[in-house]
């Protein structure tokens, strides 16, 4: 009677195992829930408050008026002389337009050096 009841636990425990292991033969991780949110797929994410910028370059916010690793465009890099001022890639050091600064323009008549109007 005992080796009986021992046969059938085991059949039991058996048939209950294999039925855990289909069900679980798939297992699901993180990973295959989660889908990141990126602005490439959702771009009115670049608007909201705290944003880097309005514009979206390889799934990151950007501003493409001020960001010198995509000075107008995506992708178009400024050298390391330059700073992208308004899209545009211009050195501040002699540029009489954006002297010293995006937007710092120098007199008429004078000009840009080392950043500085008129600089003697």
């Amino acid at each position: 009677m005992a080796l009986l009841i021992a046969l059938l636990s085991c059949i039991t425990l058996t048939s209950y195992k294999v039925e855990a292991q289909s069900h679980s033969s798939s297992p699901r991780t993180l990973a295959q829930y989660y889908r990141p949110r990126t602005c490439d797929i959702f771009p009115r994410m670049c608007l909201t408050e705290g944003s880097l910028g309005p514009d979206c370059c390889w799934k990151r916010c950007v501003d493409l008026k001020n960001d010198s690793f995509n000075c107008g465009r995506c992708g178009k890099v400024c050298s390391y002389t330059d700073v992208c001022c308004d899209g545009q890639c211009v050195n501040v050091l002699f540029d009489k337009s954006n002297c010293g600064g995006c937007g710092s323009t120098c007199a008429e008549g004078s000009y840009c050096r080392y950043g500085m109007c008129s600089y003697a």
